[in-house]
């Protein structure tokens, strides 16, 4: 028998998973949660870009979950702007009995680490709806966490394992987080929301965390490192607006897992 599934988000996220579902032999489309009023009532395959689905969207999702009664949710609405309304939906999910995947809930990546604030009410709502959340991806998540623990498997006298990823957010189709959350086009001076020590260490940390179990390689401590480079002229970006000489334009960052004061993931 076929998973009876909703996709909650048609971003960047959210239309691949509605492709992904509607491709997979073992699942099925039940219906599609919008927060656009111009996408309620659009049918589902026409947003994610693809032949009629025969679903509308909706902006209602208790309605939703309570009238279709899912196996489960993709839940794809970003998390990074309305971080309190997502939980509280993702809660919403679990104590309805809706198993949830997800990759919105960065203190869910690996709870082991995660803050005992979020994972608590999350364990608290699977054990009253008998329900399951899993939260992966791959801005963290498999690359950098899945993919190296596989790799490591064919190598031998291992001294150190470095993952780096490489992304050009001038075609991330999320303008308000680009800026603010990111920080493209923010003075120098101002060191963006991502980029502190605990952000970093929220949504990263636990990639390192998962290799280091993996590999049963207890760490001392994990550390951070940020590198910001300024715009040298200004640039326009389609759909994004200008972004100004002398503002940020470019950064790397390291999370890096200690061990004996050296760094080993």
């Amino acid at each position: 028998m076929k998973k009876r599934v909703v996709v909650w988000g048609t971003g960047n996220v959210g239309r691949p998973a509605i492709r992904a579902v509607l491709a997979h032999r073992d699942l099925e489309l039940v219906g599609v949660i919008v927060s656009d009023p111009a996408k309620v009532g659009r049918d589902a395959g026409e947003i994610a870009g693809v032949a009629r689905a025969g679903i509308q969207a909706t902006a209602d999702w208790r309605g939703l979950l309570q009238q279709l009664q899912p196996d489960a949710v993709v839940y794809a609405a970003t998390a990074d702007t309305r971080g309190a309304e997502a939980f509280m939906e993702l809660l919403g999910c679990l104590e309805a009995g809706v198993n949830v995947v997800s990759s919105a809930f960065y203190p869910l990546l690996y709870p082991e680490c995660g803050l005992e604030a979020a994972v608590a009410p999350v364990l608290e709502a699977c054990r009253k709806g008998n329900s399951s959340v899993f939260v992966s991806g791959i801005d963290p998540g498999w690359a950098m966490d899945i993919l190296p623990i596989l790799a490591s498997g064919v190598v031998a006298d291992i001294h150190e394992i470095r993952v780096q990823e490489v992304f050009n957010y001038a075609l991330y189709d999320q303008p308000r987080v680009v800026r603010e959350v990111i920080g493209f086009g923010q003075g120098m001076a101002q060191l963006p929301r991502m980029l502190e020590d605990f952000s970093l260490k929220m949504v990263w940390e636990p990639m390192v965390r998962v290799m280091a179990a993996a590999l049963e390689y207890p760490l001392d401590s994990v550390e951070t490192y940020v590198e910001r480079r300024a715009l040298e002229q200004a640039v326009d970006v389609p759909g994004m607006g200008v972004f100004d000489q002398g503002t940020q334009g470019a950064f790397r960052f390291e999370v890096r897992g200690i061990r004996n004061g050296v760094t080993r993931l």
